[in-house]
């Protein structure tokens, strides 16, 4: 007889129990996130520090706290990152509290080539996942482009003559550098080679380059000496006219963050 009162009892306790969570979750509201932006923390050539921010509101009159945020980022649709960070934010009653998730890209993992990462102007990211807030989990989505890098703009801005003889010249080449992107730099190397009217005119490597600021440009002068008598004299033609086609190419070397 006690056995069947204590049964009757729980069946009793649990019909409560069910019923008070009924009644509780038409005044508990799910709280909600919303994507506030991605801002750039620190930035090179190849890499990026990401910083992407969630606003998490809490509608009701009681505090709340974010224990972890999972996330699944994605680049140019393939997967990149996916991972759960452990949080501890408080969220106040009937407020909002912001919760940041850094992420670090190098932007050659999700490129299939270095020439495709050099002719891309932006990636894709779709951005995924879910906060843990108390015993709830909200789940979250974002999408977007983030910029890429640029490589440096080098231009043949002027030739200068300093000498000419009969026998050799002397010239001073000056390169315009220009950095499009609002980070330094850092130049370790380049290699030049220089025609005019289609003749190799120079080729060589300069070093100890001066790093380039953000959003700025500099000019590095090469100065040159050619013997007429060791590249010919159809050299000494092309530089008595009044003008003369020329080509430049050449490669940098870059100072890549360790």
């Amino acid at each position: 007889m006690m056995y069947r009162k204590t049964a009757l009892f729980v069946l009793i306790l649990a019909g409560m129990m069910m019923c008070g969570c009924a009644a509780l979750q038409q005044f508990v509201q799910a709280p909600t996130v919303s994507f506030k932006g991605v801002s750039l923390q620190d930035m090179s050539l190849i890499e990026g520090n990401m910083l992407f921010r969630l606003n998490v509101t809490n509608p009701n009159p009681i505090g709340a706290t974010v224990r972890n945020v999972a996330y699944n980022l994605k680049l140019n649709g393939r997967e990149f990152l996916k991972n759960t960070v452990n949080k501890k934010i408080s969220l106040p009653a009937g407020g909002s509290s912001m919760v940041e998730l850094p992420v670090t890209i190098n932007y050659l993992d999700f490129f299939q080539s270095v020439a495709e990462f050099i002719e891309s102007d932006q990636v894709a990211y779709d951005l995924s996942g879910s906060v843990g807030i108390g015993p709830l989990t909200v789940p979250y989505q974002t999408s977007g482009n983030l910029d890429i890098p640029k490589l440096p703009e080098i231009s043949l801005e002027n030739v200068a003559v300093s000498n000419l003889s009969l026998t050799g010249v002397s010239l001073i080449f000056s390169l315009n550098l220009e950095n499009q992107n609002p980070f330094t730099v850092n130049l370790t190397s380049l290699n030049y080679g220089i025609k005019l009217g289609g003749i190799q005119f120079a080729r060589g490597t300069a070093k100890n380059v001066s790093p380039i600021g953000g959003n700025s440009g500099s000019v590095m002068e090469i100065p040159l000496k050619m013997n007429f008598f060791e590249v010919g004299r159809s050299v000494y033609g092309l530089l008595t006219r009044s003008s003369s086609e020329y080509e430049m190419t050449g490669e940098m070397k870059f100072q890549l963050p360790e």
